[in-house]
């Protein structure tokens, strides 16, 4: 059987009420060596985040600036247009975007139409 591609992951809004799941699931599986959790330096969601040796949590003031993202990524081997830049110019092979659950495309307004945006930046 061959290994699975990806080991280490990174993930925005692991507290949240998907991403708590997929954090979950990621730090269940014993091939996961890494997992690096994004959140805002205002945020207090990190202290719900699960103690491990191979999750680290880093902080970033302002999701919209590209290049401190895409350095924390770097450092580490997202508005979520900005995260997407971010993850590009750090080299992601894959990003997953907080779409799922609901049919996104082509939304003429509000969070849908944000989320079918994010999408097209993929």
């Amino acid at each position: 059987m061959s290994s699975p591609p990806y080991k280490s992951f990174a993930i925005v809004g692991a507290a949240g009420r998907i991403g708590k799941h997929i954090f979950a699931a990621l730090h269940e599986q014993t091939t996961t060596s890494d997992i690096l959790v994004i959140t805002r330096t205002s945020s207090s969601s990190a202290d719900t985040i699960l103690s491990s040796p191979k999750v680290k949590i880093a902080k970033v003031e302002d999701y919209k600036n590209v290049q401190v993202v895409a350095a924390i990524l770097r450092a580490h081997h997202i508005e979520e247009t900005a995260l997407v830049d971010a993850a590009h110019a750090a080299g992601v092979k894959l990003f997953v975007p907080s779409e799922f659950g609901a049919p996104t495309l082509d939304a003429p307004t509000g969070l849908f139409k944000a989320k079918d945006d994010v999408a097209s930046e993929l």
